[in-house]
């Protein structure tokens, strides 16, 4: 990587952290835009993604407030509420991160990134992202996850697609939406049945702390989301018990 992306892609971390550990230096909503706009801008530059999904992610993980309340004999004012991300502006920000970066072709670190920006994302502005009709959710979650390997980023993906799908679940039965959760359900499951049973057996020293039973308990949750998913689960426990028996 060229010197100056280098240092361009750790200054942008660096104002992601800033945002993070301090997010009351966000004034005003029109500071929020701009580095909205300018950490958007920055996901179509490939070799220095990281921190544009680092500030990306800052940014959707903004508080609504803080703070508001006096200290035991504090006679100062509280501090003021960070400014946060309005809709407009998530809901570019993730149709350019749909667009422009490709999670299966990033690094172990920024596909974990980009899975937490992703689930943050639609928690914070789900529904107007579906009302915007920019971006595929499922369509997304799936290209993400399908063949992902390393079990921290698993994890981080299997609670991705519980939170698009409890999304969709929240829509009228008679909506666009809740018919596409119909119609994406069959690919979504296969993606996700894939890790059924779960084959992990951790490292010696095992520094992330992942256990087998960790990685079972979020592919279960994950295989019981929906009920549009009973059918291919009952079937994938006949076949499983079937090969088993043989």
């Amino acid at each position: 990587m060229d010197c100056g992306v280098q240092a361009s892609d750790r200054a942008a971390q660096t104002v992601a952290i800033i945002i993070t550990e301090a997010p009351q230096v966000i004034r005003s909503p029109g500071d929020v835009g701009h580095l909205a706009g300018f950490f958007t801008g920055r996901l179509t530059d490939w070799p220095a993604v990281r921190g544009a999904l680092s500030g990306c992610l800052a940014l959707l993980s903004l508080p609504a407030s803080s703070g508001g309340e006096l200290a035991a004999g504090d006679g100062a004012p509280p501090p003021a509420a960070p400014a946060a991300l309005n809709s407009a502006d998530a809901i570019h920000m993730m149709s350019t991160f749909a667009d422009h970066v490709f999670v299966r072709s990033l690094g172990q670190q920024d596909r974990c990134l980009a899975f937490n920006l992703l689930t943050r994302g639609l928690e914070a502005h789900g529904q107007a992202l579906l009302d915007s009709h920019q971006v595929d959710v499922l369509e997304l979650v799936i290209a993400s996850l399908d063949g992902e390997k390393d079990p921290r980023a698993l994890l981080l993906g299997l609670r991705c697609v519980r939170t698009a799908v409890a999304l969709y679940v929240r829509q009228p039965n008679t909506s666009l939406h809740s018919q596409r959760l119909e119609d994406a359900a069959e690919e979504l499951f296969d993606v996700v049945a894939a890790y059924f049973p779960v084959s992990f057996t951790p490292p010696p020293n095992n520094p992330h702390r992942i256990t087998r039973a960790q990685l079972a308990e979020e592919l279960e949750a994950t295989l019981a989301a929906t009920p549009r998913f009973a059918d291919n689960l009952l079937q994938l426990l006949l076949d499983k018990l079937g090969a088993s028996l043989r």
